[in-house]
This record gives structure tokens, sequence and C-alpha cells, in this order.
């Protein structure tokens, strides 16, 4: 009955919640009670900020090889169904091991592999080999990817490793490079911003004697904020526009519309969310600054 009504979306949803439950299980159950995760790393590796500045590290495959980039690269996620989404994901089995931050700098063993294996855009033959089964325990969060189940990594074995790209190389093996002139060397030379932030995420950015862990959640904020500080101080000085002009993009029930106007440097920025959606079950509130109603949770910000 359930399988029914999801295919039709009687509830009417867009996705149905108990299918997305059931795919979620059925991905699992080739490696739940497994101490061995052989597959192909997108490559996957996640930094987490509980115990700052001890922190636990957790670099991740699925126990299938080849190209397997997909599961780690945002970009491709905005064509997914939300099912097989979820499913890719949870098929990412995590190791874990604590580190200090400032480990980074002269890595153990564990934790030097680790740094290598986020260097390649390209999928990382490897081998997880776990202290205690792998359970059926997944994360689900508003503000992160969903995660797989996760066991204490005993030891990471890598069997193959594309060579990362050249700037890449050349940047890791800078020592006297700082973290901000890393980033922005990486992102001039084509290197996406979740692979900067892996980077950075891992230690393998700036001055040797200061590099450190950086919880992922961090280096994503850290890694976006210097890129975009750096495209708008050349976007300051573009001349000014005649018009006024509006661009509308619609995608997967999301509207997003920019609204360009002949003015110096300044911008404000509003989020709103339908009524009856996930971040708006209840609330209506007003948005002051400015002339419309919206109904929704709002965010603005001024500069």
């Amino acid at each position: 009955m359930h399988q029914v009504q999801g295919e039709y979306n009687l509830c009417g949803l867009s996705y149905c919640p108990v299918l997305a439950e059931l795919r979620a299980r059925y991905t699992l159950r080739n490696v739940v009670n497994k101490e061995r995760i052989d597959g192909s790393s997108p490559p996957s590796i996640f930094v987490g900020r509980i115990g700052y500045p001890r922190v636990n590290v957790y670099p991740a495959a699925p126990s299938i090889h080849g190209d397997t980039s997909n599961l780690e690269n945002p970009k491709t996620w905005l064509n997914m169904r939300l099912e097989d989404f979820i499913s890719s994901r949870l098929s990412l089995i995590r190791g874990s091991i604590r580190a200090r931050v400032e480990d980074a700098r002269n890595p153990p063993r564990t934790l030097h592999d680790i740094q290598v294996m986020a260097l390649p855009n390209k999928p990382v033959d490897s081998e997880l080999i776990l202290e205690k089964p792998v359970g059926t325990r997944y994360v689900f969060d508003e503000h992160s990817p969903p995660f797989g189940p996760s066991a204490p990594l005993q030891e990471l074995r890598i069997s193959s490793l594309p060579p990362p790209p050249r700037i890449v190389d050349k940047v890791y093996g800078d020592t006297d490079l700082n973290a901000t002139e890393a980033i922005w060397t990486l992102y001039s030379h084509g290197i996406g911003v979740h692979h900067i932030s892996r980077l950075l995420s891992v230690g393998a950015l700036g001055v040797g004697k200061r590099r450190r862990l950086v919880p992922t959640r961090w280096s994503i904020t850290a890694v976006d904020k210097q890129v975009s500080d750096k495209l708008l101080s050349e976007v300051r000085d573009y001349p000014l526009i005649s018009e006024y002009r509006v661009y509308v993009r619609s995608f997967k029930d999301n509207t997003f519309i920019g609204i360009l106007a002949p003015h110096t440097w300044l911008y404000e920025w509003a989020e709103a969310w339908w009524p009856g959606s996930t971040w708006n079950v209840w609330v209506v509130m007003w948005f002051s600054s400015l002339t419309m109603r919206v109904t929704g949770g709002v965010m603005t910000t001024h500069q």
C-alpha cells in the first residue's frame, strides 16, 4: 500500500518518506555487521567539531569500486531524486579516528593517509578496517548532507591513488604559502570550492607550522568567505548599469529572483519559505524592511 501511495504521490508530497526510509535500509543491507569496507572513496572525508581542539575525522567509502565521484559532488545532487540522494549518501560507510587539530602539522600514519586521500579529484580505491562491525545508525541533520553508519577505524589502506591536479600538489607542498593565498590560488586555477574546503579541513593548506584540522562546517564557511571577498573586491569596481534588471530561476520548487539596480554597491538578501514546508510549518512573519508581506521565516543581510 505504501509503495502504491508513494508511486502516485497520493499523500500530496513530492516524495514518499516511507519509501525513502525503506530505500535507506535497503542500501545498508550489504554492509551491516561488516568490519571491512572495500571500495572507491569519492574521496569523502568529514572532520567533526564536537570536542574541539580534539576532533573526530571520518574517511568514508562505499562497498563498491568504480566512479563514485557523484557521491561527493553537490552539483550532481541537484538532479537526483530525494530517495536516490539519500541512498547514495548512506552508502558511504565511515571510519573514525580521534585527533588533535595540530596533528595535521606532523600527522601520524593514518592521518597522513587521510590527508593524501583528500588530494585527488577522482575516486581513491581504499579499504577501511574497522574495530567493530558496522551498525545501522545513520545521521540526518539539517546542517549537513546525510551520513552513513560509522565505527572506529583500526586501519586505512589505500590501494590506488590517482594523481592530484598539479596545482593541488604544488599548493600542498608549499609550506610557506598561507591558507588565504592557497585558497585563491586553487580557485583561480579551476579547483572547485568543495574540493578546496576538503583540503583545508584535513590540514593540507597553509603555512606548515600553522596547519591544522578544521571542522568541515567551518572549512566550508571559510572557503566561501575567502573566495566571495576576493570576487566582491572586483565587483565593487564594476561600472554602474543604466537600468533595472530582473533575473529569475526556478529549480525543484525553489525560485530565485535577482534584482539589479543602477546604484553604488550594496545588497539586500531575503529568504522566505512556503507555508507548510519543512522550514515553515507554522510560522508567519512580516518582513518589515520591504513594502511587501512575506509569509515564512525571513533572513536579511545588508552591506
